[in-house]
């Protein structure tokens, strides 16, 4: 469960696209299919081997949550439909988030550096401490990373 700008409700995948089932103001139990896009490749879900442990691994439904977030913003201030660019596949840096589903990344090519600013300003007034969105020279990259 997640409480978010359409009310409480939970997110879920169907094949390839990621729904949210919306309740509360007035949404009850409406359905909103994600407009994000995914790079060829990109793992939401899997066996992941980690620190030598082997372990099924997918996306957290507060990552999901966040990723929900960014595409409603990218969509307000540009209009482009965010593309995912890497999930638990990868090499990653010791400590990194995306081999736990906790951490995504998406293509930030097609924005200028001002809609990028300004997509990181709106996030960052939007959730809360507990999500990091950071702005790199080719993407953004979310991770969900629970400090408090």
């Amino acid at each position: 469960m997640y409480y978010g700008g359409y009310g409480e409700g939970y997110y879920y995948w169907h094949r390839t696209r990621l729904f949210v089932v919306c309740y509360g103001s007035g949404h009850n139990g409406y359905i909103k299919q994600s407009r994000m896009k995914y790079k060829n490749g990109v793992v939401s879900r899997g066996i992941v081997h980690y620190n030598g442990k082997e372990q099924q691994v997918e996306w957290t439904k507060d990552l999901m949550y966040g990723m929900g977030v960014f595409e409603q913003i990218s969509i307000d201030v540009t209009g482009i439909e965010p593309v995912v660019t890497c999930g638990l596949e990868g090499l990653h840096s010791d400590g990194s988030f995306h081999p736990l589903g906790k951490a995504v990344d998406f293509r930030r090519r097609y924005y200028s550096d001002e809609q990028a600013k300004e997509i990181l300003r709106r996030f960052n007034i939007r959730l809360d401490k507990n999500f990091d969105l950071i702005l790199e020279s080719d993407h953004f990259h979310l991770e969900h990373d629970v400090k408090y």
